[in-house]
């Protein structure tokens, strides 16, 4: 019997952009204490690597400058103008936080879908 253990990250999470339009959205790490209550996580003194590459591993987006974390979450706000050059299509992403004592986590990972928008801007 072969037994796995560990994981890959700790969340899941596809993620859907649109070409040219804002993003914003907010993700926040919570653990049970003793007593199975919630605690959330501080993350203002962690550190962010966050990238979307394509499935040839070539970097389409460097998330890592529009992420604030200096209120103890995730807090991405992805500017039109950083989204406005991204061509439709597909890849993945992931979310590194490394801490002031050097533990390193993988808190999230997974796809990402890159869409046109329909409505364009005339002369």
């Amino acid at each position: 019997m072969i037994v796995s253990l560990g994981r890959d990250s700790l969340i899941t999470a596809n993620l859907l952009l649109a070409t040219g339009i804002t993003q914003h959205f907010t993700l926040k790490w919570e653990t049970l204490d003793e007593n199975d209550e919630k605690k959330q996580v501080d993350l203002s003194t962690w550190t962010v690597l966050s990238q979307i590459r394509d499935y040839r591993r070539e970097l389409i987006l460097d998330l890592s400058s529009h992420v604030d974390v200096s209120h103890g979450v995730l807090d991405f706000l992805l500017p039109a103008s950083a989204m406005k050059d991204l061509k439709a299509g597909s890849g993945k992403w992931d979310v590194i936080l490394t801490s002031s004592t050097g533990v390193v986590v993988r808190f999230l990972s997974g796809t990402v879908d890159i869409r046109s928008v329909v409505s364009k801007e005339t002369a």
